[in-house]
């Protein structure tokens, strides 16, 4: 297979995978910047593709910024994966995200990439709070059950 075939292929996988793809490069002074995203961040994140090649401070509010600093930092010290759940606000809405973060490291032993795969977990995180509330619901109707009885 020649290397522009190879390209295309690893190209079309990219930006067909369902979860989020990004690569961001590690620069001095906790600077983080957006390299690559497949077309499902675009899509679950309502960004555009104008915010390719900007800082991701410049990207995402402050209150997100904090949380993503605190998590890339991780990546960089520990040079180990870092995976959490987290709600952001983004230009679609309030979402919560299931975020893998993965260090690429350079022949030096630095980390001088991130990748991130991202899963939208936002519908079943507002499952799961409709059944917290439904229980909580449920668990006053018994109680007032047993208080009459």
């Amino acid at each position: 297979m020649s290397s522009l075939v190879f390209l295309q292929y690893l190209t079309t996988v990219f930006d067909n995978i369902d979860e989020a793809i990004i690569l961001i490069n590690v620069e001095p002074k906790d600077g983080f910047r957006l390299l690559m995203a497949n077309e499902s961040f675009f899509t679950k994140t309502g960004y555009t593709k104008e915010v390719i090649g900007d800082d991701i401070k410049d990207i995402v509010s402050p209150k997100g910024y904090a949380h993503l600093l605190r998590n890339y930092r991780k990546v960089v010290q520990t040079k180990k994966q870092v995976q959490y759940t987290q709600v952001y606000s983004m230009p679609i809405g309030q979402m919560h995200y299931s975020v893998k973060l993965i260090p690429i490291v350079s022949a030096i032993g630095e980390v001088v990439q991130i990748a991130g795969i991202v899963n939208d977990i936002t519908e079943i995180e507002d499952l799961r709070q409709k059944m917290d509330r439904t229980t909580r619901t449920l668990d006053s109707v018994v109680g007032d059950l047993h208080i009459t009885a």
